[in-house]
């Protein structure tokens, strides 16, 4: 028998018997049954005919290992989805279309076809994409399921794989069974070794690199909220102080006459009855988020219509802020698709309620998230939502140097802050039982300033034109910005932002960048200095420490005011997550810290004497039903060198020079050209004694004529020893396009060399070829390769190993996976690729002649590429 499935047919499943063969039609969005009785029966997906006489019999399906109680809720949390399915599945149905005689050694017990065990690789990866596969657990003592099935993934390990397992497997895709069945199925391939204790995803204390991802690092991907939540809390998790005494003093007392304006705010509304028996009088008894928006909106109004009364001068400034609620809507100039809970937003015309009401995130100043439960206060969730608006506020707003955010969750009021280099909040407070505050809060964020909400003063418009301000040799220059280029939207980090700009009107461009380095790092512009003039690196032309209110501008004295140390650090004890980074927090709310904040600032001498006494005597405090032992939140000093409490500049470098990505080549050879001069650029850096380390499509340029590029971005740059200058300690870099070998590194020292960046060189054509659609465009294509920026280093430094190692693989996957404009590079990637990785393996020793042997054969493609 035959069977024969027609994707585009029916939506059901029809069997009938003609001529000795069984067919049936459906569609992929449906269940179906494409294994019946006999078991000599032949598969065939789409139109080719394949034998399945080692396809799994019913009685195959009883010997699946059933999941936990935990494992089935992580399931059920995390769905794959039916286009996922589909992907994983298309791993086969391409292989069949392109040799269907020989597929069916694809599960034959030696596996022996090289064909075969490529598909089964890209199968098996495929399934550890889905964010499912990062929660569920290892049974293998790895770090989770996703890790497992990477490991197996490898060529050389399927030839050990159990072929009616792996055959289950396959028949529960294709069928698109349950999650369950799925997932029960996929632990079927590993030895039965249940945990004696009930597992979770979160299982180790030590993070796999000492190295950390960031949402600014995130390239090419549709930042979907199932994979962003978690790049956020690894981003977030050891970032946070909670209980700043001093908060309110430091940053709201800079408005002017506040404290007086809300005092006499307050006592009208206590005097008109708005609140009354301490609360306010229309504060609604549900907490549902509709009925919340709405009295908060109706409630700010009512203050700032009070205190315009009061003060009649500030009546404009009043009027131009208001309460911007989408919950439901996206808000325009997102990342992703992103609504906002509820947040303060800027009119740009005062006196126009109706025709200013914005619906973007560039107009918001201060976003909020809300929640319907109070004890949702003290939830890492919680604190990450907001840090998702704020994520958005930073991308939309190029001149943003901090944001304020708040959480309301119940009647529980917290005020945060967000740097760039940590997110620090408040005590909260009731807003019924300390009316005032919640007053002052209000008219706080109703009244700061632009510099005071974190607007970066130096930059200023002039009607449509917006400019940048420095003092170079004691005079103001003033570039006009011409366009933004790039802008980081991570919420911890460098923060970078480049502009194209122009000088005094003239026609000559410059690129002015913004970051915000560590204190005592090496200055970018005196090591680009040193290393221009060269046609292949960005020529320096100035470098400065913004100044802000006649301070130079940092996190520690001028951004913060205060040290965040005499907060409360949050940290996750012996925890740590194995999800897409290894060292990202779960997003299983059910183990994070869950507890009732202080209302009160008079509490905090209390609290933290009973924290103390607490962890003095390794006991664990109950909240309600919840036990609080998952996690703890400790004083301030920590000795990392990554540390949240470590000061940053806000620098900012001027290159006399504009070029673009080179990922917006408008032809292959302007591809090649300017990856050319980029290897020549990093020869050039590393002659004067420097080496770059963070080698990334957007630290490679062209010029606008695509006819050279050069090297720009030294901000993880390093002077080496000129006599031994092959490598320098430490890792760095983005991780997608990060070596090999340091991606799969346990040692915190291990050499960053030389030849690392220049693989790097590799990553960063191979990943344009696979996502860039071609000329005069910057769509982007969705690609197999989305998940690197979500699986562990380690994991991601296996997956590349897999993919050079053979070339028949290499090549399949290259054609299969490169767009159609790019399509014509595949011989010259693989070309290259044998350079880079001789004999199919990882280079492990160092060669200046590297550099003359990628160009020559970038060189050689160039000759022969067509641009047809």
């Amino acid at each position: 028998m035959t069977i024969t499935r027609d994707c585009s047919s029916s939506s059901s499943f029809d069997g009938k018997l003609t001529d000795g063969k069984l067919t049936a039609t459906a569609t992929r969005r449906h269940r179906v049954n494409l294994y019946p009785q006999p078991a000599e029966n032949n598969l065939s997906l789409h139109h080719p005919t394949i034998p399945i006489d080692v396809w799994p019999t019913p009685e195959a399906y009883h010997t699946m290992a059933a999941l936990s109680e935990a494992e089935a809720e992580i399931v059920r949390n995390h769905p794959i989805g039916r286009s996922t399915l589909d992907y994983i599945m298309a791993s086969f149905e391409e292989a069949i279309h392109r040799n269907p005689a020989e597929y069916p050694a694809m599960l034959r017990s030696s596996i022996s076809s090289e064909e075969a065990r490529a598909s089964t690789f890209q199968f098996i990866l495929r399934l550890a994409t889905p964010n499912t596969a990062r929660h569920l657990p290892s049974r293998l003592r790895g770090q989770n399921l996703q890790s497992d099935l990477i490991d197996l993934g490898r060529l050389e390990d399927l030839r050990r794989v159990d072929i009616s397992s792996m055959a289950l497997l396959v028949a529960q895709v294709a069928n698109r069974a349950s999650d369950a069945d799925i997932w029960s199925a996929a632990y079927n391939l590993f030895p039965a070794t249940p945990p004696t204790t009930p597992m979770r995803s979160v299982t180790t204390t030590v993070p796999d690199t000492p190295f950390r991802d960031s949402s600014g690092a995130v390239h090419n991907t549709e930042e979907l909220r199932e994979h962003m939540d978690e790049v956020i809390k690894n981003e977030l998790r050891d970032h946070i102080y909670l209980d700043l005494p001093d908060f309110f003093d430091a940053f709201f007392n800079s408005v002017d006459g506040l404290q007086s304006l809300a005092t006499a705010v307050f006592a009208e509304c206590r005097q008109k009855g708005f609140y009354s028996q301490e609360r306010w009088s229309s504060f609604p008894e549900s907490c549902q988020e509709s009925s919340i928006i709405a009295w908060f909106g109706d409630e700010v109004q009512r203050i700032a219509d009070l205190a315009s009364a009061e003060e009649s001068a500030r009546t404009v400034t009043l009027k131009s802020r208001y309460v911007l609620s989408r919950p439901r809507n996206s808000l325009e100039g997102s990342t992703a698709k992103q609504t906002l809970d509820i947040g303060f937003a800027i009119r740009k015309d005062p006196y126009n309620v109706e025709a200013t009401s914005s619906n973007r995130w560039s107009d918001v100043l201060v976003p909020g998230e809300l929640k319907s439960n109070k004890k949702n206060d003290s939830s890492f969730n919680t604190w990450c939502d907001l840090a998702r608006y704020v994520r958005e506020v930073y991308a939309a707003q190029d001149s943003r140097r901090f944001s304020y955010g708040f959480t309301l969750c119940g009647d529980m009021l917290r005020v945060w802050k967000f740097d760039r280099g940590a997110a620090y909040a408040a005590l909260p407070f009731s807003v019924n039982q300390d009316g005032q505050r919640f007053v002052a809060v209000i008219l706080g964020f109703l009244l700061m300033g632009e510099e005071e909400l974190g607007y970066d003063s130096t930059i200023s418009s002039n009607g449509d034109h917006r400019y940048i301000s420095v003092v170079r040799d004691g005079i103001e220059e003033r570039y006009r910005i011409e366009k933004m280029i790039h802008r980081q939207p991570s919420i911890i980090g460098r923060g970078t932002t480049c502009w194209k700009a122009t000088l005094g009107g003239s026609e000559k461009t410059f690129v002015v960048k913004d970051s915000w380095q560590y204190e005592g790092r090496a200055d970018e512009g005196p090591l680009l200095a040193e290393c221009t003039p060269s046609r292949y690196v960005a020529p320096y032309h100035y470098s400065e420490t913004v100044r802000i209110g006649e301070m130079d501008d940092d996190l520690c004295r001028n951004v913060r005011k205060m040290s965040v140390a005499s907060g409360v650090k949050w940290k996750r004890r012996g925890l740590l997550s194995t999800t897409a980074f290894s060292s990202g927090a779960s997003s299983n709310s059910s183990s994070l810290h869950k507890r009732v904040a202080s209302t009160t600032l008079q509490n905090t001498a209390q609290k933290r004497s009973r924290l103390n006494t607490e962890r003095e005597s390794g006991n664990e405090r109950e909240s309600g039903n919840e036990r609080e032992s998952g996690n703890e939140r400790e004083s301030g000093n920590d000795s990392a060198p990554n540390r949240s409490d470590a000061n940053r500049f806000h620098k900012r470098i001027i290159m006399s020079r504009y070029g673009k990505p080179l990922n917006l080549a408008k032809t292959k050879v302007g591809l090649l050209r300017g990856l050319i001069d980029g290897i020549s650029g990093h020869e050039h850096l590393l002659e004067n004694g420097v080496l770059h380390r963070d080698i990334s499509i957007g630290n490679v340029l062209i010029s606008e004529d695509e006819s050279e590029g050069f090297l720009i971005d030294l901000d993880h740059a390093i002077r080496v020893d000129r006599a031994e200058n092959s490598g320098a300690p430490g890792r760095t870099g983005t991780k997608i396009f990060m070596s090999i070998g340091l991606l799969q590194s346990d040692n915190q020292r291990e050499s960053h060399s030389f030849m690392d960046d220049l693989e790097s060189m590799f990553w960063v054509l191979f990943w344009i070829c696979t996502h860039y659609a071609g000329p005069n465009t910057k769509q982007i294509c969705r690609s197999i390769f989305e998940g690197w920026n979500y699986i562990s280093p380690s994991n991601l430094g296996m997956y590349k190993r897999g993919l050079i190692s053979d070339e028949v693989y290499f090549l399949r996957t290259a054609r299969d996976n490169f767009t159609e404009f790019y399509k014509p590079l595949v011989s010259v990637v693989n070309e290259l690729r044998k350079v880079v990785f001789p004999g199919d393996k990882r280079w492990k020793n160092t060669s200046r002649a590297q550099y003359n042997d990628m160009k020559q054969v970038l060189l050689e493609a160039i000759s022969k590429v067509s641009e047809d």
